[in-house]
């Protein structure tokens, strides 16, 4: 079951469920101690509010948070309990959950939200709050922000001590399983086929990528390439859209063609209509042990959702870990065993491999790990291909990481480090905070993967700047040289980074300054900006545009009618729904083209600054060339980005490999 949706989180009904559940693993667990609502009401009082402010903000920022917040809570508890196991990254001696294969696909943006909370709860009331509670409360307030059911969340959960990548397969569903297996998979885990069903309905929000249904559009069986069962209008739209998802993995479609990003009851019409996407969608509606269910949940939105709701209750509380079976992690990621014992194991070898190290300077070479790491580039390649694969916002948001590092303290991963007790970094200054987790994530799968073959040897810097090129590459931009070599900085202030990246709304002379001040051309600053080929903006960021051009004119004249008519109506709720946004390049959206500069003079450009490139007489020369010449654009854009890739890198003894991207090797750092 592709659980792409966003699940409500937890009540516990005690007197309805039983207290000796069990297990993810199967064997029976002692008596449960009672969660409470109010756990944290004298140890840390603001814990709700702090998260809900912090889920707000992120699916403002990132619309898909809500529907991959819930996929990650399934994944968690149905493993080894509602223990946050999968959020922990593997290392050198252990593969963890978050690495399994079905778990590859999960948002970068989940684990984000709940990186930013436990940052914030840290400050706030440190050594408090566990990473599993976080999870239950922020996948309860996403379901109810997308139009889902409140339900009250009892907490208390511990963080669970394990995560083994090897026993994720066979403790969750697969879309492509029988009802048969489905039943009796859920079964097994004490789940009833009512349950079972209400939880599908998390597919009312979400999304599935083409490898997963495309056997339904063309390979149905011998005799019919197609599943008669499926609607022929949605067949032929599928078809379309799937055409070259061998070639281009990343290609998807909606779970809910209707309302994708609302939580309502159409999943259950879709069915009904023959618009369901997977086999075990559709397997729901045939069978008839689950077809009442899903006549019933399609008429009676109430119904789906106090069944929905009860079920999450029950699923909130599966094998979760209290008293000396878990602990309260300092950081959701890693053990407190193997953070407390890190230090005083690994600073000592580091001290001796220090002393061998010679301090020179050196410049940056294509093959500076040839020896040191001959694997670094297949790694972050065969990394950058399964992340977007997944996710295919990570190329746009990788791009945009890359870039807003390296003109912060320059191309050092400093965007990377988390905020702690003692410092707020760059990553979560207010311009940063619609960065994309899915890029940090990607950047955190290659570290692991590199540290398990060269440990210690290839920085996060080197990893950044190397993945944001194959994914644009990958992408359909141009391929250019990313030379090696750089360390990782020693600073990430987000005091630092207001006055050090552009803003939207800027004019044509500051942008310009801006640039200058850092030593880029004009020539290079509009090439840069054709990066907005791919991606996309907030409403918020270009409204201004379509309601308050000036007093006498609520709407720039300067942009296409048609396209200022098709954004009032995406925009029209953005003060209440802040998530609306529109993709940068209207046309060709997912490719890395010159088409951002052609729609720059038909009037489509989105954003102000966009617009103001094809108006000022500096740059609309630029625009003209590489509207026309898409050669001229990839090779400036080429340029550019080797000249960004070494902007105040670091080197000797001015920076460090770091052992983990988003924490210094010094304690004091």
């Amino acid at each position: 079951m592709a659980m792409a949706a966003t699940l409500p989180a937890l009540l516990v009904l005690c007197i309805a469920f039983p207290l000796t559940l069990t297990s993810a693993a199967g064997p029976a667990q002692p008596p449960l101690p009672v969660l409470t609502e109010d756990y944290y009401a004298k140890t840390c009082p603001d814990f709700q509010k702090i998260v809900r402010e912090t889920v707000t903000d992120k699916q403002s920022e990132k619309p898909v948070t809500a529907a991959g917040t819930l996929r990650l809570f399934f994944h968690d508890c149905m493993v080894t309990g509602c223990d946050a196991s999968l959020l922990i990254s593997s290392n050198h001696v252990n593969k963890a959950e978050r690495d399994a294969d079905p778990n590859l696909s999960l948002s970068g943006d989940a684990f984000d939200v709940v990186r930013k909370a436990k940052t914030t709860l840290e400050l706030t009331c440190p050594g408090v709050v566990s990473c599993s509670d976080i999870l239950a409360e922020a996948t309860r307030d996403l379901v109810t922000m997308v139009g889902g059911p409140f339900y009250k969340v009892k907490l208390g959960r511990l963080d669970g001590r394990v995560s083994k990548a090897e026993l994720v397969d066979a403790n969750l569903p697969r879309t492509n399983q029988t009802m048969d297996e489905m039943i009796k998979f859920f079964e097994s885990k004490g789940f009833t086929v009512q349950e079972m069903v209400a939880l599908s309905g998390a597919h009312t929000i979400g999304f599935s990528h083409c490898k997963e249904f495309t056997g339904r559009l063309f390979n149905y069986n011998k005799t019919t390439p197609t599943d008669p069962d499926m609607h022929p209008k949605l067949a032929e739209g599928l078809k379309r859209t799937c055409a070259n998802f061998i070639q281009d993995p990343s290609m998807s479609a909606f779970n809910d063609p209707i309302t994708p990003g609302k939580f309502d009851n159409m999943y259950y019409q879709n069915l009904k209509r023959r618009l369901g996407l997977l086999t075990s969608d559709n397997a729901l509606l045939k069978d008839p042990r689950t077809k009442p269910l899903v006549e019933l949940y399609a008429t009676n939105q109430q119904a789906f959702f106090d069944a929905f709701t009860k079920v999450m209750e029950k699923l909130s509380f599966y094998g979760v870990k209290t008293g000396k079976d878990g602990e309260v992690r300092r950081r959701c990621d890693t053990f407190n065993d193997l953070f407390s014992s890190f230090y005083s194991m690994a600073l000592p070898i580091l001290f001796l491999l220090l002393l061998s190290i010679s301090f020179t300077e050196s410049n940056l070479t294509v093959d500076y790990y040839k020896n040191t790491c001959p694997d670094f580039q297949r790694i972050v390649r065969e990394t950058v291909t399964l992340k977007q694969s997944a996710q295919p916002a990570t190329a746009a948001g990788t791009l945009r990481v890359f870039f807003h590092d390296c003109m912060v303290e320059g191309c050092d991963a400093s965007i990377l480090i988390a905020s702690d007790n003692f410092n707020v970094a760059e990553r979560d200054a207010e311009i940063n905070h619609s960065l994309s987790g899915d890029a940090f994530d990607l950047v955190t799968r290659a570290k692991t993967a590199l540290e398990l073959t060269c440990p210690g040897i290839v920085s996060c810097a080197d990893i950044l700047a190397e993945a944001a090129r194959d994914l644009v590459t990958m992408s359909g931009g141009p391929y250019y040289k990313v030379r090696l070599g750089r360390k990782d900085g020693l600073v990430s202030k987000a005091s630092r980074v207001e006055g050090n990246l552009a803003r939207a709304n800027q004019t044509m002379d500051s942008i310009i300054n801006l640039f200058a001040a850092k030593g880029f051309t004009v020539q290079e600053m509009v090439a840069l900006t054709g990066a907005h080929t791919i991606g996309f903006s907030h409403c918020k960021e270009f409204t201004d545009r379509l309601f308050h051009f000036s007093k006498t004119t609520p709407t720039d004249p300067e942009l296409h009618p048609k396209l200022a008519e098709g954004l009032k109506r995406t925009c029209a709720n953005f003060t209440t729904d802040n998530t609306m946004s529109a993709f940068n390049d209207v046309i060709t959206p997912g490719k890395f083209d010159n088409v951002y500069y052609q729609n720059l003079k038909r009037g489509l450009g989105l954003l102000s600054s966009d617009n103001a490139l094809v108006k000022d007489s500096r740059t609309r020369p630029l625009v003209e060339l590489y509207s026309t010449n898409q050669a001229a654009f990839f090779k400036a854009f080429a340029h550019a980005m080797e000249k960004v890739s070494i902007h105040e890198i670091k080197t000797g003894h001015k920076g460090e490999v770091r052992r983990r991207c988003d924490a210094f090797n010094s304690i004091s750092a």
